[in-house]
């Protein structure tokens, strides 16, 4: 059975993926200076979550509901940090929960701006930072459109959006 394709719910439309993408490549560039390069959107036929430590913010614009997750492998986000503040934590403590949460919040805000000047109805969400596994609610566990991004030394981290089925 091959993947379910992209059209057909308008948080995977073109827009909504370009949104989502230019708030990661604006936000990254702007607090840590980092240049990423996304890869190809694709769909997921479930949700598996991609990195170590991930910050979630639930998407609501009825009558659309879903989730928008950033996760960073653990050198992905350790990297990010130094890029931010230029220190080396060397584990995933609080101040970096803190940042990770700090830049779910300001990509979403800024895809949000960006969407609902298209005439979505995107409301304000407070992100949640989760470390190892994450699993969404129930209604959230159908299709999942994953957004690979890479910087420097191949460090990975994901835009994943999942919709309630």
């Amino acid at each position: 059975m091959g993947a379910p394709k992209l059209e057909g719910h308008p948080l995977f439309e073109k827009k909504t993926i370009e949104a989502f993408i230019k708030g990661i490549q604006d936000t990254l560039g702007t607090m840590a200076s980092t240049t990423v390069k996304n890869g190809r959107p694709h769909i997921e036929n479930h949700f598996e979550m991609k990195g170590d430590v991930a910050a979630i913010v639930g998407l609501v614009a009825p009558p659309l509901k879903g989730n928008f997750i950033i996760s960073f492998t653990k050198q992905a986000m350790l990297q990010i940090y130094k890029n931010m503040l230029g220190e080396e934590p060397g584990e995933i403590n609080s101040e970096v929960k803190d940042a990770i949460g700090e830049i779910a919040n300001m990509v979403y805000g800024s895809s949000k701006t960006l969407l609902n000047q298209d005439g979505y109805n995107f409301q304000m969400a407070l992100p949640t930072v989760v470390l190892g596994e994450y699993f969404p609610a129930k209604d959230h566990q159908g299709v999942t459109l994953v957004i690979p991004f890479s910087f420097e030394n191949d460090q990975q981290l994901f835009v994943q959006i999942t919709v309630n089925t």
